[in-house]
């Protein structure tokens, strides 16, 4: 609470700095809005598209009917397999959320070896958004289809809570899902972190989604994820 006050106050400061306080203040309404689907997730199946070592998979875990994590980044599939090895109810996919089923590289920043904790947070098949990306550090992943891995799930699977952070391949996704309405309607919640900051040729498209989801009142859509 004292957080969210003071970021609310200094978004108010000229510049860039309000500008900065002003996506704080965002993120920390996202995450409180998250705790709440989460709640209301009971019973129901969640998904964490770039769960990395599971710090929320374990959140949708702790309540969720089932959670389907997915993480490409093989030093982050195995933490998160140990962290979450005693939940029962979680399905690891270790594969990238795409647009399209194969294979695909993973870049990951320079001197991922010297803080892979960190760094493996950012690892994307987005190779523009990796800079520096670190040659021969980069790996082969698979690829899943995400609009048609949530078909396959059935009608009978209600989806609950969508964490979306996959650090460039968000927006792809998210299309490919407005274009599925039938698919959307199961959905309850999405939670998505975007990337215009770090690509900024996706800064436009990001403003589009921003006014199209306006007009969608179901799943609730919420873009400011940190």
């Amino acid at each position: 609470m004292r957080k969210r006050r003071k970021y609310w106050l200094l978004q108010y400061l000229p510049g860039s700095r309000g500008r900065r306080y002003s996506r704080k203040y965002k993120a920390v309404l996202a995450l409180e809005e998250f705790e709440l689907a989460i709640c209301q997730s009971a019973g129901k199946t969640c998904i964490d598209l770039g769960a990395n070592i599971g710090q929320y998979t374990r959140k949708m875990a702790l309540i969720a009917k089932e959670v389907i994590a997915f993480e490409p980044d093989p030093w982050a599939v195995g933490q998160l397999r140990n962290n979450l090895r005693r939940f029962t109810n979680v399905r690891i996919e270790n594969a990238a959320a795409s647009t399209r089923n194969g294979t695909g590289v993973l870049w990951r920043r320079d001197r991922f070896d010297d803080n892979p904790s960190e760094s493996s947070m950012s690892s994307s098949i987005v190779k523009r958004k990796i800079n520096p990306a670190r040659p021969g550090q980069e790996v082969m992943v698979h690829l899943i289809d995400f609009v048609e891995y949530i078909d396959q799930l059935g009608e009978g699977t209600t989806i609950g809570t969508v964490k979306m952070d996959i650090e460039g391949e968000e927006l792809d996704i998210l299309d490919a899902l407005l274009r599925r309405r039938d698919l959307l309607s199961r959905i309850d919640y999405i939670f998505v972190e975007t990337h215009e900051r770090q690509i900024p040729d996706q800064k436009d498209r990001v403003e589009e989604l921003r006014r199209t989801i306006r007009d969608i009142s179901h799943p609730r859509i919420n873009l400011d994820w940190h």
